[in-house]
């Protein structure tokens, strides 16, 4: 048998290591970076984790930094990266009109065009939006293209709402004709909606839009060229793959990883 002390001693250096590794951690320099609000599986705003924070955590530590993010709605998130002491903006594109430093992509949204089976709409491409009253995610106009801009615009009734589970409210309850969103985050809000709308009512959901590759948009382009070098790593050593299989290879149970 090991003398009693021996277990104790490696508990101990154990937890100076870890110490030792929290301080070096603390002591380097911090990155902020907006990211929208609760949308699982891509955030999952209470314990801090999802696919898009997630990928973005572990670039930022890989360039040496430790992340401090904030959340916020879209919108919100324009302006403050306008206006506000903010290094970064996540799932960001060009067409948003924002100036800055863009990275390379580094996550794609599936978004889709969800209606009630019962009603029968059917959607054969963008246009067709233009006849039926619709509920997007924020900054959809900026982000989804021209032309859906166009449609949208001669919508009887228009709307980009956050957070996005109040979508699965509005198309469940008839309010809305057709949500916009992305498909895995319009499943997953499902479980939150149930107690107020009948979410077991089918849908029918129309792929009018290609996936939608996001960047993050930095304030200084060597910063930028810094995280794009370290999503590049993430790749070569199979954690950006790891991460995508943590987050959506087990979606079909509609929770998020804790």
């Amino acid at each position: 048998m090991e003398p009693p002390t021996l277990p104790i001693r490696r508990t101990l250096l154990l937890l100076a290591g870890l110490l030792l590794a929290g301080i070096a951690h603390a002591d380097r320099p911090v990155l902020k970076v907006l990211f929208g609000v609760h949308k699982p599986p891509y955030i999952h705003e209470p314990n801090r984790s999802g696919l898009d924070y997630e990928i973005v955590n572990q670039a930022v530590q890989l360039m040496g930094y430790q992340l401090q993010a904030d959340f916020t709605p879209p919108a919100r998130g324009v302006l403050l990266f306008k206006n506000a002491d903010i290094d970064a903006l996540a799932t960001m594109r060009e067409s948003s009109g924002l100036e800055g430093a863009y990275s390379d992509a580094y996550i794609s949204y599936q978004n889709v065009a969800t209606v009630l089976a019962k009603r029968g709409i059917v959607l054969n491409n963008i246009e067709d939006l233009a006849g039926y009253s619709v509920a997007a995610f924020q900054n959809a106009k900026l982000n989804l293209g021209e032309r859906y801009r166009n449609a949208v615009d001669k919508s009887p009734s228009y709307q980009e709402v956050s957070p996005q589970v109040i979508q699965n409210k509005l198309l469940y309850s008839g309010r809305v004709d057709v949500v916009i969103g992305d498909r895995l985050i319009f499943r997953y809000f499902n479980q939150e909606a149930a107690s107020l709308v009948d979410v077991k009512q089918p849908i029918q959901q129309f792929a009018l839009f290609p996936p939608t590759e996001y960047k993050v948009l930095f304030r200084d382009p060597a910063m930028r060229d810094r995280f794009n070098n370290a999503l590049r790593a993430l790749k070569a050593r199979g954690t950006y793959r790891e991460i995508e299989q943590k987050y959506l290879d087990n979606q079909s149970s509609g929770t998020a990883p804790q």
